[in-house]
């Protein structure tokens, strides 16, 4: 399926009661994220240790499988002044073999601050020793389903 390229296209009816899953990319690991079926709430849901392509895409394959996802989010990374940082270009290349592979559509979510936001997280004694990546796809789901409702 397509990335679609005007995020407005994100409150679209066809998304409503649909579940959603997000990804922080990275080159070495990434974490999801997971919606309810009502676009409320985000969960981190895994932290997922890259390895060949083919194992990575058979992996994401089986959690959408498995948890009915309708729409996929990959957090975009940016700097404060708007401008891409040097990885957007691996994610975006990462955006189009996903969108080769699996039929669901495809939204890219400006991730500034999800990461920043997820170690904060992890300073609390309950988060200690946890990695982060699940929790940075959550602030980025989080941050593009309260988009939807507005």
């Amino acid at each position: 399926m397509p990335i679609i390229k005007k995020i407005s296209l994100a409150k679209d009816r066809k998304y409503n009661n649909q579940k959603i899953i997000a990804i922080d990319y990275g080159t070495r690991k990434f974490g999801l994220a997971l919606s309810d079926q009502s676009l409320t709430i985000a969960t981190p849901y895994a932290n997922y240790q890259r390895r060949e392509l083919k194992t990575d895409l058979e992996f994401i394959s089986n959690e959408v499988l498995n948890n009915n996802i309708n729409a996929i989010v990959i957090g975009l990374p940016k700097e404060l002044n708007n401008e891409q940082q040097a990885i957007a270009q691996q994610v975006k290349s990462f955006a189009n073999i996903l969108s080769q592979n699996f039929t669901q559509d495809i939204f890219f979510w400006d991730e500034r601050f999800s990461s920043r936001a997820a170690e904060r997280l992890m300073q609390h004694k309950e988060f200690k020793g946890q990695n982060n990546d699940k929790y940075s796809a959550c602030f980025i789901l989080q941050a593009f389903l309260d988009f939807r409702k507005n």
